[in-house]
């Protein structure tokens, strides 16, 4: 019969089927394979139900968190510690290649600022399909939040001490999260989710809470793909004078335009020119990489036959 996998460790995984949750091994193959079962995935369950002999196709897989099959992606932001735009940038465009709908929670509204709110409503709101601002201490909106997880299996990220677990909580999830003091010293988070995890909350509300991280990795893209994975921008690339435009330094960039007349957040312009600048930079190297790498592996297998020659003789 056929389970979702709510956890993984090691070599085992902790599955749900039919509302019951018990541990299952994998079958020796799936071992072997590193990541060929991640915290979402269906799988076909042998041998009295206790080992996992198949994965079923996935709709989708997301990279750093590893998990698969969700329906949206859950970015939860605060003031305090400031979450990094940047990164919220990049799980945007990681979410626009999945074709997954993001909702941008803004946690801590007991302790943040109405002009920080503002500011993240100004950059994200033509590019999110909803933000919604919550306090897990209070409850404020969280009712809210409920409605917008209905139903759906939400993958929440964002970096460490946000607020991810106390949010679970304050959603009346059926296990309790630890819930971390902020580190006083470098005014970031401390990690109290060591794994993925699929938690089911009323409703038919399942979230996968995720270790926070600094960092999105999205492999080496083209610089020009960039501005398409901009959603706003959208609407004035084709009004642009020329096709190649990269909305930088291009002259009659209907991009441009629209930043200074306030169509489009000018902060978020800012960072997509920066890491237009990291992802051309990346862009130009990775044949630079390569070719490096196949030099090290050259010089490798070279010295492996010549310790091989000389054993034998």
């Amino acid at each position: 019969m056929n389970a979702q996998v709510i956890k993984c460790l090691s070599s085992e995984c902790l599955v749900e089927q039919n509302g019951k949750e018990f541990s299952v091994s994998l079958r020796g193959k799936l071992k072997k394979e590193p990541q060929s079962v991640l915290v979402g995935d269906y799988v076909m369950l042998g041998e009295n139900n206790s080992i996992i002999e198949s994965v079923l196709p996935r709709k989708n897989r997301l990279i750093r968190p590893f998990v698969a099959n969700v329906d949206q992606i859950v970015v939860v932001a605060s003031e305090e510690p400031k979450s990094d735009l940047f990164v919220i940038d990049q799980i945007i465009i990681g979410a626009a290649e999945q074709n997954l709908p993001v909702l941008l929670v803004v946690n801590k509204m007991d302790i943040s600022s109405k002009e920080f709110a503002s500011s993240i409503s100004s950059d994200y709101s033509k590019v999110v399909s909803k933000i919604v601002e919550v306090s897990a201490k209070t409850g404020e909106n969280i009712n809210e939040l409920k409605k917008l997880l209905k139903g759906k299996l939400s993958v929440l990220v964002g970096e460490s001490g946000v607020g991810k677990s106390s949010l679970i909580n304050a959603i009346f999830c059926s296990e309790k999260q630890e819930i971390g003091n902020l580190s006083q010293k470098i005014s970031r988070g401390k990690n109290t989710t060591r794994s993925n995890q699929i938690f089911a909350c009323e409703d038919g509300i399942k979230i996968i809470d995720s270790p926070g991280f600094s960092s999105l990795s999205l492999g080496v893209i083209d610089p020009q793909e960039l501005a398409r994975k901009f959603i706003d921008f959208n609407p004035y690339t084709k009004q642009c004078a020329y096709t190649s435009c990269n909305h930088i330094s291009s002259d009659g960039c209907a991009v441009k335009k629209a930043v200074q007349c306030g169509k489009i957040s000018k902060n978020r312009y800012d960072r997509y020119c920066k890491l237009y600048q990291k992802y051309s930079d990346e862009w130009q190297n990775r044949y630079k990489r390569k070719k490096e790498k196949n030099n090290e592996n050259f010089t490798i297998n070279n010295s492996r036959r010549l310790q091989k020659r000389t054993k034998a003789k």
